[in-house]
């Protein structure tokens, strides 16, 4: 006699503790899953918004010379004194301040996009 051969039952699926980590079947899990997830994610991101420009010092001074001397024709950029250059990270951009010699407060500002390369001047 011939041992008899049942087929699987359908109604209770068999149990895989890395199935179900995988795919949130057990809650405790899948929060561990979404926090470890979301902290890559957040990793990543920091990584690739830079905290460093990528323009130098001087190339951002010599960019905000051509610009100044390209809008302004009339003005002599040896009536100011040396000009102030700020990198600042949450935006990506510099700004150049410029002041006459003697003077407290900016005359104009230019604005450089640290990716673009573009400069733009603001008068206050």
């Amino acid at each position: 006699m011939t041992p008899r051969i049942e087929p699987p039952r359908r109604d209770r699926p068999k149990k895989c503790a890395f199935k179900d980590a995988i795919f949130g079947n057990n809650s405790r899990y899948m929060v561990a899953h979404r926090l470890l997830a979301l902290m890559l994610v957040l990793a990543a991101s920091s990584l690739l918004a830079s905290e460093h420009p990528r323009l130098s010092r001087t190339r951002v001074l010599r960019i905000a010379d051509l610009e100044v001397r390209n809008e302004l024709r009339d003005l002599n950029l040896r009536e100011f004194q040396a000009r102030e250059a700020r990198y600042f990270a949450d935006e990506q951009k510099w700004i150049v301040i410029y002041r006459r010699i003697g003077q407290r407060y900016a005359d104009f500002d230019v604005e450089i996009d640290d990716a673009t390369k573009t400069a733009a001047i603001w008068m206050p």
